[in-house]
């Protein structure tokens, strides 16, 4: 939680990125932020946060934490919601997206309109429990 209540900073981007090599993959993740939300932490208190307030926070910081790691390094981003892939997009003035190929049903993969980086977007509440896998799978049946 702390970390979200705080700017992004250098030292994780600088993670991330020490991360992304050749055939790894960097996974961040908030889920459980909003799931134990119960809005009487001394955080949350502090900071004045309902849970809609708290989404707005996570997808904000996901956004500046997106476009800073990608302007170090080189990837394909992967957004899961709609509000996160917006702000995501936004935040890399990925504003026109050109399809270029479904990864599954209703999943695409998208290249930038503006630039060469690549993006597949997920609906929050699309697929199963192995959807994430079978993306990545995806990725690895086509460098091949």
């Amino acid at each position: 939680m702390n970390t979200v209540l705080e700017e992004v900073s250098e030292e994780l981007v600088d993670r991330i990125c020490s991360n992304l090599t050749n055939n790894n993959i960097v996974m961040v993740h908030t889920s459980k932020l909003l799931k134990n939300f119960d809005g009487f932490s001394e955080d949350t208190i502090k900071a004045d946060l309902t849970k809609s307030g708290l989404a707005n926070v996570i997808t904000d910081f996901l956004a500046t934490l997106t476009k800073r790691v990608l302007e170090k390094k080189k990837a394909v981003l992967i957004t899961l919601g709609g509000e996160t892939s917006y702000k995501c997009c936004n935040a890399i003035d990925a504003s026109q997206l050109q399809l270029i190929d479904e990864v599954l049903p209703a999943i695409a993969l998208s290249k930038n309109a503006n630039s060469d980086q690549w993006i597949v977007t997920k609906s929050g509440n699309l697929g199963g429990v192995s959807t994430l896998i079978e993306i990545l799978n995806y990725f690895t049946k086509h460098e091949e």
